[in-house]
């Protein structure tokens, strides 16, 4: 019997990312056995999930709920990855949907995600670009193992006009406008990054700033100062049964909540 702990995880980044694509390998071996699985496709979209390949996680998220349609776990996973793809409508549809079967909290956190970020595209997408504001300009936040990334929602701006800096502790961000107007962003960062491996990227719709962590902690939220209690390291237990042609089986623990290691607040 092999429990997987959080060895992964705390090694960094990219031993994370390759513990994560074994799972999902192994887990690709249990459905050939077995392809009428629902858990083993549910387990296969959280580990498609922290690999970053969310179509292929509503994929599997899906196939889990057509054989068991009351999984509120897949339903769970199904909309995050509908999150993160930005389909903010149907992500809601899909946690109001996962709320009704399960009294689970995480559905309630969602919910008002998706609220929030539908009322920053629309408070974005309404005003004109001479009429953008400080006041008015919207910023979201989530985190991966290895990065912070922070979105701006200002639209056609270019890259000679961002004064962009980063240090341990804060990031300071001034950006002209259109309008001819300066938008200021400082943050007092609850815990350290590296600041010669930040970097922002300029889109048309927005700009993603990402800010890299030394160690692969979860944020509990996005500024702080003072004495902060000791981080959360993000957790790989994941732990199953399924039939092997091995001489031992493998056990694979159930999957951790999502909030734990991807959250978006």
């Amino acid at each position: 019997m092999v429990a997987v702990r959080d060895g992964a995880a705390a090694a960094g980044p990219a031993t994370t990312q390759r513990f994560f694509q074994s799972c999902s390998d192994e887990l690709t071996k249990a459905l050939e056995q077995n392809p009428y699985d629902a858990q083993y496709y549910c387990q296969r979209a959280y580990c498609h999930i922290l690999l970053g390949k969310y179509c292929d996680a509503v994929a599997d998220a899906k196939k889990s709920l057509e054989l068991n349609p009351n999984n509120s776990t897949a339903i769970l996973r199904k909309g995050i990855c509908e999150y993160h793809e930005r389909n903010y409508t149907a992500a809601l549809e899909t946690f109001t949907q996962g709320q009704k079967l399960s009294a689970d909290g995480d559905f309630t956190v969602w919910i008002k995600k998706c609220q929030e970020a539908q009322n920053g595209l629309v408070s974005v997408r309404n005003q004109s670009t001479s009429q953008q504001s400080q006041s008015k300009i919207k910023y979201d936040w989530y985190q991966t193992e290895s990065q912070v990334i922070i979105t701006l929602m200002i639209k056609n701006v270019q890259k000679n006009d961002i004064n962009m800096e980063f240090s341990e502790k804060e990031l300071s961000a001034l950006v002209k406008l259109s309008s001819g107007e300066n938008y200021n962003l400082k943050l007092r960062l609850l815990h350290p990054i590296i600041p010669e491996q930040s970097t922002f990227k300029v889109l048309s719709t927005k700009i993603e700033i990402k800010m890299k962590k030394p160690e692969a902690v979860r944020w509990e939220k996005l500024e702080g100062q003072g004495d902060m209690p000791t981080p959360k390291q993000f957790i790989a237990d994941v732990k199953n049964l399924y039939p092997s042609s091995s001489h031992y089986t493998r056990n694979w623990d159930k999957l951790k909540r999502e909030n734990s290691r991807i959250s978006v607040f």
